[in-house]
């Protein structure tokens, strides 16, 4: 086959240095991510700790979740609090970021659409099933639908709501210190996956 003016010799060497580049910021973003994680573990860890610790903790991880994206899109998450589109234009901004959407879900069931609250609540706890806060919204949310399905007896709504009610993070003390070991687990796997991806990437 002839070659076009536009072709480039097939014996020409590749430039790889654009490769080269992004591989390694590729892996400096997962080297971070893997940081952030743990980190998270070592808060979600000490959330099974006596008073004060795990209230310590509990405080700490709400600013971890609002501030992984960096400062900047933190404060534009504090500015976007309870506006609609705002919300919705930094989930599609940082689509592995959990926060906008356990907001909107937070603003959603404020305006009483409690399903949609649920969805978006689900969406936070594929990526952390930890998330203490979107697990008791799912919960505030099943109960409310647990009214409306007692007067419409609609037994499988209640059943949703106390199922979630046990996912939900206990109260200080042993129920407490077993709820977190099963996310520390969780976190664990997580970190595993975060360092085989990584050592993927090595050239």
């Amino acid at each position: 086959m002839k070659l076009c003016a536009t072709d480039e010799p097939l014996d020409k060497p590749l430039d790889s240095s654009g490769l080269y580049a992004s591989l390694q910021k590729r892996r400096s973003q997962l080297s971070s991510r893997s940081d952030a994680t743990k980190r998270e573990r070592e808060l979600i860890a000490a959330l099974g700790e006596d008073w004060p610790a795990h209230e310590r903790a509990q405080n700490e991880l709400w600013n971890h979740w609002f501030s992984e994206e960096g400062e900047e899109a933190m404060e534009a998450l504090k500015a976007a609090d309870g506006n609609d589109s705002a919300l919705k234009e930094l989930m599609e901004a940082h689509p592995d970021w959990a926060e906008p959407a356990n907001r909107l879900a937070t603003l959603r069931y404020m305006e009483g659409d409690f399903e949609e609250s649920i969805t978006l609540c689900l969406r936070v706890l594929r990526a952390k099933p930890w998330h203490f806060g979107a697990l008791s919204g799912i919960v505030m949310c099943y109960a409310k639908l647990s009214e409306e399905a007692n007067v419409l007896r609609r037994g499988d709504l209640v059943a949703e709501a106390n199922r979630w009610a046990k996912e939900a993070m206990p109260q200080p003390g042993p129920r407490r210190k077993e709820w977190v070991q099963n996310m520390v687990t969780k976190l664990d796997a997580k970190l595993t996956g975060l360092s085989d991806i990584a050592g993927g990437d090595k050239v």
